[in-house]
């Protein structure tokens, strides 16, 4: 049973992909970012979640607050 339950997390890992976009209109970017807002704060807030989500997060706002501030 174990190898089956095995089996099933590697087919859906396979299945988890990103969709990388480059150019973001302003209100997409507006979306992301409130979106990772509420990320980091979940990450904050809840024992549960890995450390390196919360640190990957504040670095992903940080680039959009960058890329903001140049434009």
């Amino acid at each position: 049973m174990e190898s089956a339950d095995k089996q099933q997390v590697e087919e859906e890992e396979e299945e988890f992909t990103f969709e990388v976009v480059k150019d973001l209109s302003k209100d997409q970017e507006a979306n992301l970012f409130t979106f990772l807002q509420k990320v980091k704060k979940a990450c904050n807030d809840d024992d549960s979640v890995p450390d390196f989500v919360g640190s990957q997060v504040t670095e992903w706002l940080k680039e959009l607050q960058e890329k903001e501030a140049l434009e």
